[in-house]
């Protein structure tokens, strides 16, 4: 029997319905469920577990052994699955997170393996090195290796779609070595990734939607528009072309969606530039040739009023 819960006195009705049926099968009265008067869908809603710190071992302990283990652990890496080695490489991480006197830099040989192969479960591993050790074992050439590889991935063609966007939010949530707070709340690119690497960013003619609009989104942070027309104004407005082809040509559906999104994280992002002013232009010219796109820009425009103060 399949039921449709649209409130909450209806999964508190669906409750009872059971316990009911449920009592007479057995004979006994059951009592009606009655739910607290702060019932909230919130409650059943799980919380991620805190990361917790992991502190050292007092430098009078004898880690003799310990180190002896987790020599053997790192000979025997390559004869391990990448299941194994994937688990094997949490759990010696926290041992020399432990041990005060041992290196981080026993993990460098398999940095290079890790950073070369093209599974990613393992090369989520060089993320979780780097955000564990940062500039103890990781130096600025090696974050810049990191991050061209991660660039090939990411358009890299014989991936899908899913691998390559995990790319992408590799890159935008790339552990620095020097953990600086960021203007942006959440997704940030890296301070190594300068303009020799922006080429690979704009949209390509073989790019699904999804990827369309992520490149968009990190070229957005790459690009800082000023309160005057600029290059990176027209830049930003110029990269749009890929989705605005297929609109321009009255295609509706995901292209448009699209099109309208990538134009929201523009605005959000740059709301006291230049680039608002081309952002009005290019909404109006698109109503004026299609009128049928009436009920997006009316959208657009309402969020856009909820996150300006005026």
């Amino acid at each position: 029997m399949v039921y449709t819960v649209n409130t909450v006195d209806d999964f508190g009705l669906i409750i009872n319905k059971h316990h009911t049926s449920a009592g007479q099968a057995t004979g006994k009265k059951l009592l009606p469920l009655t739910l607290p008067d702060n019932f909230a869908p919130e409650m059943f809603t799980l919380v991620r577990k805190e990361m917790f710190s992991i502190g050292q071992l007092p430098s009078n302990v004898d880690t003799k052994e310990l180190k002896r283990a987790i020599s053997f652990l790192m000979e025997a890496l390559s004869l391990m699955t990448s299941s194994c080695l994937f688990y094997v490489m949490l759990q010696l991480m926290d041992c020399v997170s432990l041990v005060h006197d041992l290196s981080p830099a026993i993990f460098k040989s398999r940095f290079i393996q890790c950073v070369c192969t093209a599974d990613f479960p393992l090369f989520h591993l060089v993320f979780l090195l780097k955000s564990r050790f940062h500039g103890e074992l990781f130096t600025d050439s090696d974050e810049e290796l990191i991050i061209r590889r991660l660039l090939i991935y990411a358009n890299n063609p014989s991936f899908t779609s899913g691998h390559r966007l995990l790319c992408y939010d590799w890159l935008l949530h790339f552990p620095e070595n020097q953990q600086q707070p960021s203007i942006h709340s959440e997704e940030d690119i890296p301070a190594t990734l300068d303009y020799s690497y922006y080429a690979s960013l704009f949209p390509r003619v073989f790019d699904d939607i999804n990827t369309k609009v992520t490149k968009l989104n990190v070229l957005s942070l790459c690009f800082e528009p000023g309160n005057t027309p600029d290059s990176a104004a027209a830049m930003l407005m110029s990269s749009l072309v890929c989705l605005h082809k297929s609109v321009h040509y009255g295609v509706t559906g995901r292209p448009a969606i699209a099109l309208y999104r990538v134009l929201f994280t523009y605005y959000r992002r740059h709301q006291n530039t230049t680039l608002v002013d081309d952002i009005y232009k290019f909404i109006l010219s698109l109503f004026m040739e299609h009128p049928k796109f009436a009920s997006q820009t009316i959208d657009f425009l309402e969020y856009i009023r909820e996150i300006t103060a005026d």
